[in-house]
Protein backbone atom coordinates (compact mmCIF):
# COMPACT_ATOMS: atom_id res chain seq x y z
CA UNK A 1 0.00 0.00 0.00
CA UNK A 2 1.22 3.50 -0.80
CA UNK A 3 0.76 5.87 2.11
CA UNK A 4 0.02 9.61 1.91
CA UNK A 5 2.64 10.22 4.60
CA UNK A 6 6.16 8.91 5.26
CA UNK A 7 8.07 8.53 8.50
CA UNK A 8 9.81 11.85 9.10
CA UNK A 9 7.14 14.01 7.44
CA UNK A 10 6.21 17.19 9.27
CA UNK A 11 2.47 17.25 9.88
CA UNK A 12 -0.23 19.43 11.38
CA UNK A 13 -3.43 18.19 13.02
CA UNK A 14 -6.09 19.82 10.86
CA UNK A 15 -8.39 20.88 13.71
CA UNK A 16 -5.69 22.68 15.69
CA UNK A 17 -2.31 24.28 15.26
CA UNK A 18 -0.61 21.21 16.79
CA UNK A 19 2.46 20.20 14.75
CA UNK A 20 4.71 17.17 14.88
CA UNK A 21 6.64 14.46 13.04
CA UNK A 22 5.23 11.18 11.67
CA UNK A 23 7.06 8.32 13.43
CA UNK A 24 5.07 5.19 12.38
CA UNK A 25 2.52 4.38 9.68
CA UNK A 26 0.20 1.39 9.32
CA UNK A 27 -3.04 0.40 7.59
CA UNK A 28 -6.11 1.65 9.45
CA UNK A 29 -7.82 -1.58 10.49
CA UNK A 30 -11.16 0.19 11.02
CA UNK A 31 -11.52 0.71 7.25
CA UNK A 32 -11.57 -1.57 4.23
CA UNK A 33 -8.17 -1.87 2.48
CA UNK A 34 -9.77 -0.51 -0.70
CA UNK A 35 -10.34 2.81 1.11
CA UNK A 36 -6.55 3.23 1.45
CA UNK A 37 -6.72 4.99 4.83
CA UNK A 38 -3.74 4.78 7.15
CA UNK A 39 -3.03 5.41 10.81
CA UNK A 40 -0.09 7.74 11.43
CA UNK A 41 1.63 7.85 14.81
CA UNK A 42 2.84 11.38 15.44
CA UNK A 43 5.30 12.71 17.97
CA UNK A 44 3.99 16.21 18.61
CA UNK A 45 6.32 19.08 19.38
CA UNK A 46 4.88 19.22 22.92
CA UNK A 47 6.23 15.68 23.52
CA UNK A 48 2.88 13.87 23.28
CA UNK A 49 2.47 10.90 20.90
CA UNK A 50 -0.75 9.46 19.46
CA UNK A 51 -2.21 7.79 16.36
CA UNK A 52 -4.23 9.84 13.84
CA UNK A 53 -6.12 8.86 10.71
CA UNK A 54 -4.31 10.24 7.68
CA UNK A 55 -7.25 12.41 6.57
CA UNK A 56 -7.01 14.36 9.85
CA UNK A 57 -3.45 15.49 9.04
CA UNK A 58 -1.93 18.00 6.66
CA UNK A 59 1.64 18.05 5.37
CA UNK A 60 3.80 20.96 6.47
CA UNK A 61 5.93 21.84 3.43
CA UNK A 62 9.68 21.74 3.95
CA UNK A 63 11.38 25.03 3.29
CA UNK A 64 14.09 24.94 0.68
CA UNK A 65 17.10 27.20 0.61
CA UNK A 66 18.61 28.64 -2.54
Amino acid sequence: MTYKFKVGDLVQFDISNKCGVAIKIRNASEFEPSEKISDVKVKWFDGEEFWCLDFMLQHIPKKTTN
